[in-house]
């Protein structure tokens, strides 16, 4: 089934795959095995990078090798260490030793501390990274984000926030997201999310994938992505929440000119541009679950 467009403007490279990481927490080969496979399957328009710590990278390029994918071109985000002088030349050698097959040209990092420590921290991180590496900062939820969030944007960088993870405790509520969507609005800051986003809309699933596994509230990655594009449009935080929280798909109408939830209306051509300049993707250890509801809605 074809996508309507604008579904697909809304998730066209959207879903970073992050196999090696819980709850999927698989070995490299077989993450890198079945990112192979996902390039070519119908739904490939919608896989984004392969997500990994900058210390694995030889690793997945001799597993890349290994099973048979060299000729495929990969994009690769990687998690940064403590040192950003010697992760900026690692991703240079990196990236010179692997023209045409992967290139790192994203990069995440978690910094801790004050709001001033963090700003010297960006600034200094982002001069030790290529310039074509995009440079995400996973900041708090709590509190107030302006001055997590100016940092970033002085130094040209994006914001990435934590919507979820293997223990409840870890969510953030709506109205914490809400107000990090509408900090980076303000801010001119683009995002991207990880965590918590298996599903397309929000409700209570199981927190891993053990037999027994507790189950908690999760975000739905339709539900964060059309709350982005309409508080890029100006949209109150109270109706952020509000659909934040929807977990009825039916209040949602998905065609190819637009998008509807409600009394709201998110044209295909605002689709694109808030995909492109401010809700970039999400990380996920699954793209099999995020198709497969997608199919089961008919939305694939």
């Amino acid at each position: 089934m074809t996508p309507p467009a604008s579904l697909h403007a809304l998730l066209a490279g959207a879903i970073d795959y992050a196999g090696l990481f819980p709850p999927a927490t698989l070995d490299m080969r077989d993450a890198v095995a079945r990112y192979a496979d996902y390039r070519g399957t119908a739904e490939a328009w919608a896989l984004g990078r392969f997500v990994l710590p900058l210390s694995r990278v030889d690793e997945l390029a001799a597993a890349k090798h290994e099973i048979g994918a060299q000729s495929q071109s990969w994009r690769l985000s990687v998690l940064l260490g403590d040192n950003a002088a010697v992760d900026g030349a690692r991703i240079r050698a990196f990236n010179a030793a692997h023209p045409g097959s992967v290139l790192i040209d994203s990069a995440e990092v978690k910094l801790g501390g004050t709001a001033s420590d963090v700003r010297r921290s960006v600034a200094h991180i982002a001069e030790q990274l290529p310039p074509s590496v995009r440079l995400f900062i996973e900041v708090p939820v709590t509190g107030d984000l302006a001055p997590f969030i100016a940092p970033i944007a002085l130094a040209n960088a994006c914001a990435k926030i934590r919507t979820g993870g293997v223990t409840e405790d870890v969510f953030p509520n709506a109205e914490q997201v809400a107000q990090f969507l509408v900090c980076c609005v303000e801010h001119d800051v683009c995002f991207k999310a990880t965590a918590g986003l298996h599903h397309p809309w929000r409700g209570r699933y199981p927190l891993t994938y053990e037999a027994e596994a507790p189950t908690a509230p999760m975000f739905g990655f339709l539900n964060l992505f059309v709350a982005a594009a309409l508080a890029r449009g100006g949209a109150s935080t109270d109706d952020l929440v509000a659909l934040l929280q929807a977990e009825r798909g039916s209040e949602f109408r998905f065609g190819d000119e637009d998008i509807r939830w409600r009394n709201s209306r998110v044209t295909r051509q605002e689709l694109l541009e808030s995909h492109a300049t401010f809700a970039l993707s999400f990380g996920s250890c699954s793209f099999e679950e995020p198709v497969y509801d997608l199919r089961r809605l008919a939305l694939l």
